[in-house]
């Protein structure tokens, strides 16, 4: 396979460019490598011919590589892109990824490529995920960075002027394009969402109102304006849960426990099983009403194949159907002896074992396409070493804002997890999924 690789390289390229030996000047970043990860030397000293513009030598270095097949998709991906051959460039860089899935340098390389292209959505895209996925890594952030800086003014200074020539609809896309580059920035995002309040349009002004909770979540106006979108775009579940929560910031506040109270009976009419609609009202959430609300909300993008997972103890459970589901699609595990113990309250811990392996499913079972927005600063756990066993699903869960720390940030792993935080945590989910 090696050789041939070689053979089909060497021909594509002696279509394409002329060798030469002069440097080539040029203002693409070539990633760095880990040099423990290559033993040959010749690769290692292509790839120092790329960082220093001599494409023709590096060319020459990589001819002579028994590297692995994908980095020498990757090593000549650099050497197209240096002769901006952008469409060859390409097609290396996702050659090198059907070898190797997760492959910093092939994933850089193609978001350099869109960035070439003018393309900065799709190039920010790239830099978002490569940043969720190695946050410590210098030139990731740095691109990211500045990206993000630039075409947020540049979606600002548009919104400004659609303002003032009172072009309404240019005004809110301008500010959705700058929120998308700069999610962090709160005041965009409640901008937004005042918008589509005013001209009622609940959903949307949920959305907006929901990702500036995240960044104040006990801000009350915003919980306010978030709880009544709910209510008016008959989202029920979701308004109990922000009316609870601000029952808790403001407890013994008779009008919240009144509305709190009208939700209920018009919940209670919706065609769902009591003990369902139960769980939003109470403080702690077990096994069964996990699988319940999993299987609830994801049910069109969970399955399994071959037999269903045999349970002893759920027979007369309200979510019988929906643990089946989620155990025999691997999202939640059973017990030894074929017990589900669907009334154990769960721990924080566990839930983001859960939540990572539900993550998994929708990517990896049902090929689906799910969009985060990185937390824009480093978040470490103060109560989690990174000995931890779910250390890693919590960091990611953590970066993706999926789940939070607290004030002293904490992750407080042993914690019973509210259903409150389960419904946010789960409704982000359903939101980043791009159809």
């Amino acid at each position: 396979m090696k050789s041939y690789l070689i053979i089909v390289l060497i021909i594509l390229f002696a279509f394409t460019s002329c060798v030469t030996t002069k440097k080539v000047k040029y203002d693409i970043d070539i990633p760095e490598i880990d040099v423990k990860g290559y033993n040959d030397p010749f690769f290692k000293e292509g790839w120092e011919s790329l960082k220093t513009g001599q494409v023709d030598l590096a060319y020459e270095k990589f001819k002579e590589s028994n590297s692995q097949d994908y980095k020498l998709y990757n090593a000549f991906g650099y050497v197209y892109l240096l002769k901006n051959k952008l469409n060859n460039a390409a097609r290396n860089f996702k050659e090198s990824i059907k070898l190797e899935k997760d492959n910093i340098q092939a994933e850089y390389g193609l978001a350099m490529i869109s960035e070439i292209r003018n393309d900065h959505e799709k190039a920010f895209l790239i830099y978002s995920e490569l940043l969720s996925k190695y946050p410590e890594t210098a030139w990731i952030r740095t691109k990211y960075e500045f990206i993000k800086s630039r075409e947020t003014q540049k979606h600002m200074k548009n919104a400004d002027e659609n303002l003032t020539s009172n072009n309404n609809e240019g005004y809110i896309r301008s500010l959705e394009k700058a929120s998308e580059f700069s999610p962090e920035i709160t005041e965009i995002k409640l901008k937004i969402g005042d918008h589509y309040f005013q001209n009622n349009d609940f959903v949307n002004a949920s959305k907006y109102y929901e990702y500036a909770l995240e960044n104040r979540p006990n801000e009350i106006d915003i919980l306010n304006k978030l709880a009544e979108s709910y209510e008016n775009s008959e989202n029920l579940d979701s308004a109990i849960v922000i009316f609870k929560k601000l029952l808790k910031l403001k407890p013994g506040d008779i009008s919240i426990t009144n509305r709190i109270n009208d939700l209920k009976i018009k919940f209670h009419e919706i065609d769902l099983p009591v003990k369902f609609k139960n769980i939003f009202f109470k403080e702690n959430i077990n096994r069964e009403e996990l699988a319940a609300l999993i299987g609830h909300y994801f049910g069109d993008y969970i399955f399994y194949e071959g037999q269903p997972v045999i349970l002893t103890d759920i027979k007369n459970s309200f979510a019988k159907d929906h643990i089946i589901k989620v155990c025999s699609s691997g999202i939640i595990k059973g017990n030894p002896g074929h017990s589900f113990d669907r009334f154990t309250i769960i721990s924080r811990s566990f839930y983001a074992t859960v939540i990572s392996s539900l993550l998994d499913f929708l990517q990896d079972k049902s090929k689906l396409y799910l969009k985060f927005t990185p937390s824009a600063i480093e978040l470490e756990p103060s109560d989690i070493s990174p000995l931890h066993r779910n250390y890693r699903n919590i960091k990611f869960l953590l970066k993706t804002q999926i789940l939070k720390l607290d004030e002293m940030n904490n992750f407080n792993p042993t914690k019973k997890i509210s259903p409150s935080d389960v419904m946010i945590s789960l409704r982000k989910i359903i939101k980043s999924i791009q159809k």
